[in-house]
């Protein structure tokens, strides 16, 4: 496992990403870091991503997870 770079997100549609950062949603999925936006601790479903920073990561489920409430 890569120190510092996030190999898998899941994508499962009851896992939206969520408005506030709450430091959660790094799991280890296939002996690979992986992030779930919702911060959620089952029910993942996993896609291979480019390496990716979670600092990246968490940063771009943030602004779409802010976008998604400016439309509701």
């Amino acid at each position: 496992m890569e120190a510092g770079t996030v190999g898998y997100i899941c994508t499962a549609a009851s896992h939206p990403a969520r408005a506030e950062q709450g430091g959660r949603g790094l799991t280890v999925n296939d002996g690979e870091w992986a992030f779930c936006p919702a911060g959620e601790a089952g029910d993942h479903e996993w896609s291979r991503i480019a390496r990716t920073s979670l600092e990246e990561l968490a940063r771009a489920a943030l602004t779409a997870a802010r976008a998604n409430l400016e439309r509701v």
